[in-house]
């Protein structure tokens, strides 16, 4: 059935005429939503003297009731921007992010905090339209529904391809040991090396800042050579910034010395694996089911990250935490990382020889 000149059919709409302003407004809206994840493991002693009376576990929940709300309501948002029109979907998704951002900033209470931060996180998933993860016992009910329902949201044959089920338990494992280590990261400068929260955030910093260029570098080899090689290595990198951390982090501070190294490792196994996940996770579908596969593969990467913080919590979360504990909680760090390492070997995108 074709399409009359001037008109479209359902909720599509027309291609905008000025592609680039609306790139860069998506690029921002998505750069604030994966922000607003990780920002606060940066202010989590701030929040604790901001809410004296609260334990750990309860202000743990500031960050985990985002990334749990988020990550369960990604494959809805996405359904709901097919039928409504992803434009429309996306300014509904904005003001509810902006507003809650604001009832955040005048939350006089945990459990304000957190219900602002639930509202924020379904604004977030209305913005970047992705996939579904929530909880091991309605995950268990979800796959019994999908198993026969006549149009699930996900497509469980997904997971009948060995390469899609290995990529996404290594984004589980990765995930969880991704946020241990970046939210750990503050905790030790701020509780162990007494930083002040800038300096800490100067002192992450160049870790992160080689994530970005070294993924571009990894993408245009996993174009050569497939996912594998980058996957593999980057995770024993990782695994080897635990260990050194494990081995050389002390009480005294030593940036140069010990810091660093191990930010340098950390950062560039970072940009080797998690964009070579994502680009694994889809590089065996076929082109109509790109985007469920890409967004159930970011939602199992978001509730690694809530196990991760979940984690970091019990091994760090209480007023004074010891060096032991750190190294507790590095070893772990470690393990996954080797684990994620095994995992990705039985990954296979590599480019066909003819």
């Amino acid at each position: 059935m074709r399409t009359a000149p001037g008109t479209h059919a359902g909720p599509m709409t027309a291609a905008p005429t000025r592609p680039w302003p609306v790139f860069a407004v998506a690029s921002i809206a998505v750069f604030l939503v994966s922000l607003d994840g990780t920002v606060l493991f940066a202010a989590f002693g701030a929040l604790r003297s901001g809410f004296p009376g609260s334990t750990a576990a309860d202000l743990s929940w500031v960050l985990n009731a985002y990334t749990v709300v988020y990550a369960a309501l990604l494959v809805p948002a996405g359904r709901l921007a097919d039928a409504l029109g992803r434009k429309r979907v996306f300014q509904l998704g904005l003001l509810l992010f902006l507003a809650a951002s604001a009832a955040c900033g005048a939350a006089s209470a945990v459990g304000m905090l957190v219900a602002a931060r639930v509202f924020q996180a379904v604004g977030a998933a209305l913005l970047t339209p992705a996939s579904l993860a929530g909880g091991l016992m309605l995950l268990l009910v979800f796959v019994v529904w999908a198993r026969h329902a006549t149009d699930p949201a996900v497509d469980l044959s997904l997971f009948a391809d060995r390469t899609y089920r290995h990529v996404n338990l290594a984004t589980l494992f990765f995930g969880i040991a991704f946020s241990m280590m970046f939210f750990a990261m503050f905790f030790f400068l701020m509780q162990v090396w007494h930083y002040s929260l800038p300096q800490a955030g100067l002192a992450v910093s160049p870790g992160p800042s080689l994530v970005v260029p070294v993924a571009m570098v990894a993408g245009r080899i996993a174009a050569r050579v497939g996912h594998r090689p980058l996957l593999v290595a980057g995770s024993l990198l990782y695994a080897a910034g635990g260990l050194w951390l494990y081995m050389r982090v002390g009480p005294t501070p030593d940036y140069l010395g010990v810091w660093l190294p191990g930010l340098l490792m950390t950062g560039t196994a970072v940009g080797m694996v998690l964009p070579s996940l994502s680009g694994a996770a889809v590089a065996r579908l076929a082109p109509a089911r790109f985007g469920v596969g890409s967004a159930v593969n970011q939602a199992v990467r978001q509730m690694g990250g809530v196990l991760g913080v979940a984690a970091t919590v019990a091994f760090v979360g209480h007023a004074s935490p010891r060096i032991a504990d750190f190294r507790s909680l590095y070893l772990t760090h470690v393990a996954l990382a080797l684990f994620t390492a095994v995992l990705c070997l039985r990954i296979d995108t590599a480019p066909s020889r003819r």
